[in-house]
């Protein structure tokens, strides 16, 4: 036995309230009574289709039948007749747009991925070209320490030493008599490139232009190894 109801939207009384039976007759509703569904228990038969339906003055009826395949709840509603069947000529027709439509779909998603392979693909050279142009303008020391740490160290035009990491934003640190870092800076140039030019970058704002680069930072106290 198979148990649904249902509510019409602009009527107090329930619809298909308890419905049990393969045929029958329900309350009228002043509007469309099939708006909102609440199923109460399908797992007593495999589907319910409501093949046809009249609707009057009077009341709304239905006839309730039992299909073969599992599948619970409303999702074979046929408020109609009964699906067309297609002709020989009509399925040939439908696959040949399935078949189309899954071709133009396959070459769309080949472009996407080749597209975002060449993109890869010159990020990547352009981190090897920045990666040898940083490597240019080091210091045998500062270039082991790169190669080594990702890091590197730079006296800037007042004398004050600077710690140098790799990356963007927060990637610059004043250090301290005793080498510790006391200090804290972001200001860098685009996201977009490089870390290495990033790096580059930094490394000669402070050596020829300190106070430029320090005034356009933002800046940050470091104690005991934290931010302050």
């Amino acid at each position: 036995m198979y148990v649904t109801s249902g509510y019409a939207s602009t009527s107090s009384t329930a619809t298909w309230h308890a419905w049990t039976t393969t045929t029958g007759t329900t309350t009228a509703c002043t509007s469309d009574p099939w708006v909102y569904w609440h199923d109460v228990g399908t797992t007593a038969c495999s589907t319910a289709v409501w093949r046809t339906w009249t609707n009057d003055s009077t009341a709304t009826t239905g006839t309730y039948i039992i299909a073969d395949h599992r599948v619970l709840g409303w999702q074979a509603w046929q408020p109609q007749a009964e699906q067309k069947k297609l002709t020989r000529a009509e399925l040939k027709a439908q696959r040949k747009r399935q078949a189309d439509e899954e071709a133009a779909r396959r070459l769309r998603q080949q472009e996407a991925e080749r597209v975002l392979r060449l993109a890869d693909e010159k990020r990547q050279q352009a981190a090897k070209r920045a990666e040898q142009l940083l490597l240019a303008h080091l210091t045998k020391e500062q270039a082991q320490a790169w190669t080594e740490n990702r890091a590197i160290f730079v006296t800037g035009k007042s004398g004050k030493r600077y710690k140098l990491t790799d990356g963007h934003g927060g990637n610059m640190q004043e250090l301290g008599p005793d080498g510790q870092p006391v200090k804290g800076f972001c200001v860098h140039v685009g996201n977009h490139i490089p870390s290495p030019d990033n790096v580059l970058a930094q490394k000669l704002a402070l050596e020829h232009d300190e106070e430029a680069i320090l005034r356009l930072a933002n800046s940050w106290r470091i104690e005991n190894g934290r931010r302050v």
